[in-house]
């Protein structure tokens, strides 16, 4: 799994033209998944906005070849549940944002991980983030490539270029992506809370109780 032909990321540019060129991919009406969740919308991060037509969601596993020309067997078996990619444009510059959703925290850390200790060679090509449970950005290839993992959430960050203004930019879409992260997982735990408390009345008495205050 250490190989990075091997998830793919040898294609990347292609992807780049590729994905907008395929067009969107229909969502239904579910409630709106965990990843298309976590999209930033256009203009979120500053100067950037939604490529038209360019989003594809996979709902399922199967479908993970709609992203991943190459190399997406290896996502199924690290535990990938769903995921989807949409592009975005600042003037020229063209940036991909990639969501996953894992079947745990554990296999999101995972993932990171074994991209981080792939991507290492002992070089300044790796740059270490301190932001939720791992972060880091990698240059090489002509691309600026950035990788965050929180909660079930195993997220990548690609742009074209590898100078100071791509650099900040897939930091920027990092650090939006952790708070929509955190946002999420704090709403769903809440939702859990209230849910597991539903069950007890406040103020019920028994007919015991209430004809001994009659």
């Amino acid at each position: 799994m250490s190989s990075l032909g091997r998830w793919g990321l040898g294609a990347g540019v292609v992807l780049f033209f590729s994905l907008i060129a395929r067009g969107p991919t229909s969502v239904g009406e579910e409630p709106e998944p965990p990843v298309l969740v976590l999209l930033p919308g256009s203009a979120e991060v500053e100067g950037w906005n939604v490529v038209e037509d360019s989003l594809t969601y996979c709902a399922t596993p199967d479908s993970l070849p709609d992203i991943y020309d190459g190399g997406y067997q290896d996502y199924v078996d690290a535990g990938v549940k769903q995921a989807v990619v949409q592009a975005y444009s600042s003037g020229e510059s063209l940036i991909l944002a990639y969501i996953h959703e894992m079947g745990s925290p554990e296999q999101a850390k995972a993932i990171g991980e074994e991209f981080r200790k792939s991507l290492e060679d002992g070089s300044e090509s790796v740059k270490a983030l301190e932001m939720k449970d791992g972060a880091f950005i990698y240059l090489g290839g002509g691309q600026s490539a950035g990788y965050l993992w929180h909660g079930p959430f195993y997220c990548n960050v690609v742009a074209l270029g590898e100078e100071e203004a791509q650099q900040d930019a897939v930091e920027e879409f990092l650090t939006l992506l952790g708070k929509k992260a955190t946002h999420y997982l704090n709403e769903d735990e809440e939702s859990e809370e209230a849910g597991s408390g539903g069950g007890e009345c406040q103020g019920d008495e028994s007919p015991q109780a209430q004809e001994g205050g009659e």
